[in-house]
């Protein structure tokens, strides 16, 4: 299955400290086979999953295109703050 990035993700990946640069990149590339510590989100986002790895959290969808299934992982932050930052910036995005 192929894994696709946002900006966002990428960026937050490319500025942690090399353990958890390291360690968010396995995370990723196990994503590809859908293993990992994934989990379904729900309530007011619903339809998206979660990738946890350590203290960073990894939201991301499966999208549908040409040749299959994809995932797109839309954000990534530490636990502590994902999903209340998500939720604002998903709710910003939605209102346009």
């Amino acid at each position: 299955m192929r894994v696709e990035l946002s900006a966002q993700v990428a960026d937050f990946v490319a500025r942690q400290a090399p353990d958890g640069r390291k360690a968010l990149r396995r995370g990723l590339r196990g994503l590809q086979s859908e293993k990992g510590d994934i989990k379904a989100l729900e309530e007011r986002l619903a339809g998206f999953c979660r990738l946890r790895v350590g203290p960073y959290r990894v939201i991301f969808r499966y999208v549908a295109q040409a040749g299959g299934i994809a995932i797109r992982c839309e954000f990534a932050e530490r636990r502590s703050i994902v999903y209340e930052a998500y939720e604002k910036i998903a709710g910003v995005l939605s209102d346009d």
